[in-house]
């Protein structure tokens, strides 16, 4: 068997093994509930700070340097 395609395989079968433990509901249920709340968390802590940007602003000349 091709690397890539095993691979491939294994990558899917990986994505669907939460949804596979459906076929016993208690388990499968808690299962899912256990995998949205740890997603949840890892969101929460690998965002970055929110940024909030506040322009463009109008350019204005310098002012004049004062003459001593």
């Amino acid at each position: 068997m091709n690397p890539f395609k095993a691979f491939g395989i294994l990558a899917l079968l990986g994505l669907a093994s939460p949804f596979l433990e459906l076929a016993s509901p208690v388990n499968g249920a808690l299962g899912l509930v256990i995998l949205f709340v740890g997603m949840n968390i890892a969101w929460r802590l690998a965002a970055g700070p929110k940024i909030d940007i506040l322009g463009p602003f109008a350019a204005t000349a310098p002012a004049p340097p004062l003459a001593t």
